[in-house]
């Protein structure tokens, strides 16, 4: 399991990815990697929808 401060740290860099690239960035790419971050479901969800 990962800390609390490492999700964070993982949020915010996805969300700052998001934003610079928030037209180009293809969804397999985010999903793929997002995935390799935080293997369970309802992380993602959390991470995703805050």
């Amino acid at each position: 399991m990962m800390s609390l401060n490492e999700k964070t740290n993982i949020k915010k860099l996805i969300d700052k990815k998001l934003k610079t690239q928030l037209i180009t960035f293809p969804t397999e790419y985010f999903n793929y990697t997002f995935n390799q971050f935080i293997p369970m479901k309802r992380q993602s969800c959390y991470l995703i929808h805050k």
